[in-house]
Formats: C-alpha cells, sequence, structure tokens
C-alpha cells in the first residue's frame, strides 16, 4: 500500500547527482590545485564569517587593474563566476548590468572569470558581450579564484557585505532587485546555498554512505512510495530527464527532489526515453512538447518558488528488483500516487503545437551543401560553426543547446546525406543565429507540428 507523508527528506541519492549540476563543469584535474589553495589561505567562504582574503587580478573597466578583498571595504561586494562555455552566465550579463544600473554606488559587481585551458578567449567573448549590450560591468581574469573559493561549477555567486562578511553563496538565479535590496538593507539573506567543492564531495561521500547504509539496514522494504515537501540538504532541483532504465534497475526505483507539479507529470507521463536531441533515433525531442498543458480553474498549486517552499516536492520511489526494468511500470505507480493526493485528471493527447522548421532556399542550396568527404568534423565558438561531413541533425543539436527555452527544432530540409557548412556571425543569441543560417540558404521558420501532449484538467465530479 502507497504510503504519502510530508516528511521532508534529508538525504537526495546521490546517483542524480550530475542531474543536479546545471551550470558548466571545471574540471576535475583542478581538485588538488583547490586543495594547495584552500590550505595556503584560510579555507573556503562561509556564510555569517569573514571572507578569506583574495587578490583579483587583470581587471578591466575598472579603476584599478588588481584589487584585494581591503579595497572593496566600506561597500556591499557581489562576484559573479562565469566562464565562456556558461551559456546561462552570459545570457545574465544584460540584467546583472541593469541591476548594477538600478543600485548604483551601494553595491559592486564584479565579474570573475578564467582564461587558463578551455577559457582561452574568454576576453573576446566578453568584449562581443560588452559591445552588443553596452554592458558597463567590471571583470576580472583571476583563475586562481575559482580554486581558492573551491567554485566547482558556474553560475557561483559570492555575496560580501561592507564589513567584508559573506552573507550568502548563491547560484546566478537568486541575483534579482529584490534580493539586493535586502543584501544592502543588511538583512538576513535567507537563500539556498550554493555548495563549495569541499561541500559537493562531502555530500557525495554522504549520499553514497547512506544509500549503503539503506540497503544493509531495510532489506525488507520491497516496496516504497513517498511524496514530502521540499528537501533543504538538496542545493538544487534535481530530477532526471527520463526514467534511465539503467539507473531504475541498479537502485530499484528513483527519487526526485525539489520538484514543481509540473516537474512531477512530466516524468509520470512523458515517454521514457530522453527529451534531448542528440540521439535522433531514440528522443523525444520535437515529438512530446516539454511541458504540461493546464486546463485547470486554478493554477496556484502549480506556482513554484524554492526560495519560499511554495510549490516544491521531492518524491521516491523503490520497487520490487524484478519491476525494476520496467519503467511503464514505475510510471504506473507515480501515476496514481499523484492522483492520490492531486486529484488531477491527465491525458495524453496529440495537438499541433509550435516548432521552428529548418528548410532550405533551393536544390543548388543543397547541391552546394553535400559534403565533399574527409574526416568528420565539428568547431564551434561564439562567433561562428563549423561542420565537415556532418547530418543536418548536428545543426539541430547546436540550435537546441544555445536556445533551450525555444519550440523544438525540426528538420525538414529535406537532405539525407552529410553535409559541409561554415556559419559566420553572432551565434550568442537566436536572431544572430537565424541572420547565419539565412546567409548560407537555410531558412528557419515558425510552424506547427503534431506532438504528443500531456494534458492536465480539474476532476470530474
Amino acid at each position: 500500500m502507497t504510503n504519502i507523508t510530508r516528511r521532508i527528506n534529508l538525504i537526495s541519492a546521490v546517483f542524480f547527482l550530475a542531474f543536479i549540476l546545471l551550470g558548466c563543469k571545471q574540471g576535475r584535474e583542478q581538485a588538488e590545485v583547490a586543495d594547495k589553495l584552500k590550505n595556503e589561505g584560510d579555507g573556503y567562504p562561509e556564510i555569517g564569517k569573514p571572507c578569506p582574503p583574495f587578490t583579483l587580478g587583470s581587471i578591466t573597466y575598472y579603476h584599478k587593474e588588481q584589487a584585494s578583498l581591503e579595497d572593496f571595504k566600506g561597500k556591499p561586494l557581489i562576484l559573479d563566476f562565469w566562464t565562456r562555455s556558461c551559456r546561462s552566465c552570459i545570457a545574465s550579463f544584460p540584467k546583472v548590468n541593469r541591476l548594477q544600473e538600478q543600485f548604483g554606488d551601494q553595491v559592486r559587481f564584479m565579474l570573475v572569470s578564467r582564461e587558463d585551458g578551455k577559457n582561452k578567449g574568454v576576453r573576446e567573448v566578453y568584449e562581443r558581450f560588452r559591445k552588443r549590450y553596452k554592458l558597463n560591468l567590471p571583470v576580472s581574469y583571476t583563475a586562481e579564484l575559482f580554486d581558492k573559493f573551491g567554485v566547482t561549477t558556474v553560475p557561483h555567486v559570492v555575496w560580501i557585505d561592507g564589513e567584508g562578511v559573506v552573507k550568502a553563496i548563491t547560484s546566478g538565479a537568486q541575483v534579482k532587485a529584490e534580493n539586493i535590496q535586502d543584501f544592502i538593507a543588511g538583512k538576513e539573506l535567507k537563500l539556498f546555498k550554493k555548495p563549495n567543492r569541499e561541500e559537493e564531495e562531502n555530500m557525495a561521500r554522504q549520499e553514497e554512505s547512506a544509500a549503503e547504509n539503506e540497503d544493509t539496514e531495510t532489506t525488507g522494504v520491497l516496496y516504497r512510495s513517498e511524496l514530502t515537501g521540499v528537501n533543504r540538504a538538496v542545493y538544487n532541483t534535481a530530477f532526471p530527464s527520463s526514467f534511465a532504465p539503467s539507473l531504475v534497475e541498479k537502485h530499484s526505483g528513483f527519487r526526485m527532489d525539489n520538484v514543481s507539479v509540473e516537474g512531477l507529470y512530466r516524468l509520470a507521463y512523458t515517454d521514457t526515453v530522453r527529451s534531448v536531441p542528440y540521439d535522433r533515433k531514440n528522443t523525444s525531442y520535437g515529438k512530446f512538447w516539454a511541458r504540461p498543458v493546464l486546463e485547470v480553474t486554478d493554477s496556484s498549486a502549480f506556482e513554484f518558488d524554492r526560495e519560499a517552499e511554495k510549490g516544491v516536492y521531492c518524491y521516491r520511489l523503490k520497487v520490487p528488483e524484478n519491476k525494476s526494468r520496467d519503467p511503464l511500470y514505475v510510471q504506473q505507480i507515480m501515476r496514481r500516487d499523484l492522483k492520490n493526493y492531486f486529484g488531477y485528471d491527465v491525458q495524453v493527447e496529440t495537438r499541433p503545437m509550435p516548432c521552428w522548421k529548418l528548410t532550405i532556399a533551393s536544390e543548388k542550396i543543397k547541391r552546394e551543401l553535400q559534403t565533399q568527404g574527409g574526416k568528420p568534423e565539428r568547431d564551434r565558438s561564439d562567433s561562428g560553426l563549423k561542420l565537415v561531413n556532418r547530418p543536418v541533425h548536428h545543426l539541430i543539436i547546436d540550435l537546441w543547446g544555445s536556445n533551450q527555452l525555444q519550440p523544438p527544432f525540426i528538420d525538414e530540409t529535406g537532405i539525407t546525406g552529410n553535409i559541409d557548412i561554415s556559419l559566420e556571425g553572432f551565434l550568442g543569441d537566436f536572431k544572430g543565429y537565424r541572420t547565419a543560417l539565412r546567409e548560407r540558404g537555410l531558412i528557419l521558420e515558425k510552424g506547427k507540428k503534431n506532438m504528443k501532449v500531456i494534458v492536465i484538467r480539474d476532476p470530474k465530479d
């Protein structure tokens, strides 16, 4: 019998930790350097304690090329860590710029990036965005600070008050006007803490140990499902994009932490293959609409505010081992649980939904794009894309990667073989990407395509 409770879970499963790290992962080869810098300094920043001393180097668009923590005393400081491969970081620059203009001298924003390894060329990336969006934000290129502060993923934001005390460590999502106003006013910031390298590794070890202990102590539990409230022990929202049968089989179930009601229904009713377009043959991308359609009189239950702990849920399921290989069976259980608690009627229907159709201007263009052979190649930067002997689907993947909030991109070029193509121009925003495609005879236009849709309705009387 299903047990649904409001008890808050304190542990998140380690095998879904990969899904919560939505930022851009720094290499594990930096761990030794990070430990060395941490030991030489005063440890990683901790909320409520003085920030360890640091020096920002190679600062541009600031009155000094180098600055220390002492130079910022008396004024709240927000350090916003980013890398050239983090698209969400770069996309946030205009917002951060507006916030700096809004609060003026009351707070100082400082972007912090790195130029080592794969981040070479990051200055040029920032310069292009600075000119395009008329940014007036200083940026420091100090790779050592990533290691000294234990930054493993970006965006990573450290809030330091005028006395040099760390008030919050967050993701970029918490950088908004109301939080900055409270920060300036000296109020307590009740924001989810983003873990540093050490905390992240400790969490992984604890999760692994907890999983082993649970397997040992609860061998008599053959079946269990739980729906609970927010899990404050987990920094981020974590849930799989599909049932990932190999993981379900390994752990005889799965769990989701700090997700919305929509997220619960999406996993319970969506396809059991992945929703990203990497694998053309084994994906629901462009076939299954990404979000449920709500046809309810009151949608307040679907409002999601993690900080206010509104509409935030965790779900855990353990099934018999002989059933763990059947994702449809697992979904059926989850559907019953959602029906029992929320009560909504749900149907999966086929409807015409918005999409972007990629078409070709002429047969002449099709012939020109036909590959000349050679070793398959892909070279991508913010200012261009080069594909050699690759299928058109690689364009779809790249379009999706840069514009994941857009409706699905559908290949309607009719090209069956591989192509050679070079796109030149600013691919960092959607308009620039469409322009670059058009210059090569590829048209991206709005359209409709029949897709499966999760429709949620009020229960019938």
